[in-house]
């Protein structure tokens, strides 16, 4: 009697190119960063070329937030409506302007064109957020969440090292202000045209239909619903006001590093800009890794309360360090605040897309942007003043005691949302099962086979794995087909 054999499916588009799309996610989203960290690296620069007082360059940070305010959820709607390439193509417009405005500010002193153009970069990177967030949610199963994440992550740190290690590097060869903004064009314009590619190649797979044609209609039309607002959870909301205020707690004294390092510690700008390129890739490693064990583990509170810990230990050690001539105590506070740099935020979108409806993801991060824009609005402007004030006798002490005391509140709510998670369904303890968003409307032809284990479905579709249980998922991208990992 001949054994049947069957045939074995290819992979599909999206399986077969997914790694190389995360690469595109990651050149598109390089120039981001690596032109906003300028203003920080080079703040000294900036201060004595355009003439800009301690009150002036916290404006430019306090405004980077305004549009974001209530542009970002307008752009979560259209995202939902239209689909991701609106924001990430008006992300790349809004970026390549913005260095324009900076260039040109530069060129002429003056003070408001520079204002302008970080404004409006900042509102791009903000922008191809929503936009990012659905592709990642799209072509990643919920096991390849936070690697996908912990990866996209990865631009981010490395952009800003590259910005510590050229502009400063470009400023002293050149020794002009304007040549690292315009290699800075340059960059943001070969990031454009990675965005369009990453665009097309999405396109692409929906027009395979590698997305169900239900899951498509859904995600691509679902209109913003001020009910949908109203049944969002505790654990939502919780996380929507833990993480500006922790993420800010970091970024408000790292604004400051560069110059606490050239004028506390007499450190050339060269040598504050390696020590900050040292910083991220600590960052970059450390992210790296936690997002792969976030995968293995779950347990994403954890991540997020020591990755807030790290911020208040490190904000402390730059209170507490003694001032000394080019000596390398500055250097530990850094590295310690360098693992919570890229963690937070990490943890932070893995866990939103657990509580939220993966078809309203672009909606629900917006409404998260904006929540970031008012502390990106108001932070920045009470450290501005402190700096204003304190700054010729203190340093900046007292604008890192304050940002410490931010992260203690951040880990308050961190503890909060932790104690509800256990309470209720504990959707941010437990390893997600091998599923994709749009796996979600699926249809299921076969019946699951009744020795499956014990598992349990959320309010928004996802299939959650008890640790203690053996790891058992379900594939339904492939016709239905029930497979077991």
């Amino acid at each position: 009697m001949e054994e049947v054999v069957k045939p074995r499916s290819e992979p599909s588009f999206r399986d077969r190119f997914k790694w190389w799309f995360l690469l595109l996610i990651i050149l598109s989203r390089f120039s981001a960063f690596f032109n906003l960290s300028s203003l920080t690296v080079l703040q000294v620069q900036f201060q004595t070329a355009i003439n800009m007082s301690e009150m002036d360059f916290s404006r430019i940070i306090q405004l980077q937030g305004v549009p974001g305010l209530l542009l970002s959820i307008f752009m979560g709607m259209l995202a939902d409506y239209y689909g991701a390439w609106v924001s990430i193509i008006s992300s790349h417009v809004l970026s390549v302007s913005g260095q324009f405005f900076i260039c040109y500010g530069i060129w002429t002193s003056g003070y408001w064109s520079v204002l302008i153009g970080f404004v409006l970069e900042y509102s791009g990177m903000e922008f191809g957020m929503v936009g990012y967030n659905q592709l990642i949610r799209a072509w990643y199963r919920d096991n390849e969440l936070s690697r996908a994440n912990s990866l996209s992550a990865m631009t981010l740190t490395l952009s800003m090292m590259f910005c510590d290690l050229a502009y400063p590097s470009l400023f002293n060869s050149s020794g002009s202000l304007s040549f690292p903004f315009i290699v800075g064009l340059g960059v943001a314009t070969f990031s454009a045209v990675s965005g369009v590619v990453m665009v097309l190649i999405h396109r692409k797979m929906i027009s395979l239909k590698q997305i169900t044609p239900t899951a498509q209609t859904e995600v691509k039309k679902k209109r913003f619903l001020l009910e949908y607002v109203k049944t969002l959870s505790k654990l939502y909301w919780l996380l929507v006001i833990a993480f500006p205020l922790g993420l800010m707690s970091n970024i408000a004294s790292k604004v400051y590093e560069s110059k606490f390092l050239q004028k506390r510690f007499n450190f050339e700008v060269t040598t504050a800009g390696y020590l900050l390129a040292v910083s991220r890739v600590l960052t970059m490693i450390f992210s790296s890794l936690s997002g792969f064990w976030m995968d293995k583990v779950g347990r994403l509170p954890f991540f997020m309360m020591g990755s807030v810990l790290c911020t208040i230990i490190g904000t402390i050690g730059n209170i507490i360090t003694p001032s000394c001539d080019r000596c390398f105590l500055p250097v530990l506070p850094l590295v310690i605040m360098s693992f919570a740099s890229g963690v937070l935020g990490i943890a932070t979108n893995s866990a939103m897309m657990r509580v939220v409806d993966p078809k309203m993801i672009g909606t629900t991060f917006a409404i998260s942007g904006t929540t970031y824009s008012v502390a990106h609005i108001i932070i920045p402007w009470l450290n501005g003043l402190i700096a204003e004030a304190t700054y010729a006798e203190w340093g900046y002490q007292w604008v890192f005691a304050v940002n410490t005391l931010l992260g203690g509140v951040a880990m308050i709510f961190l503890i909060w949302l932790h104690v509800a998670d256990l309470i209720g369904q504990k959707k941010l303890q437990f390893v997600l099962g091998n599923r994709r968003a749009s796996d979600i409307t699926a249809p299921i032809i076969e019946e699951l086979p009744s020795e499956a284990p014990e598992s349990s479905t959320s309010e928004d579709g996802l299939s959650f794995v008890d640790l203690g249980q053996k790891n058992v998922s379900y594939d339904f991208s492939y016709m239905g087909e029930a497979k077991r990992n």
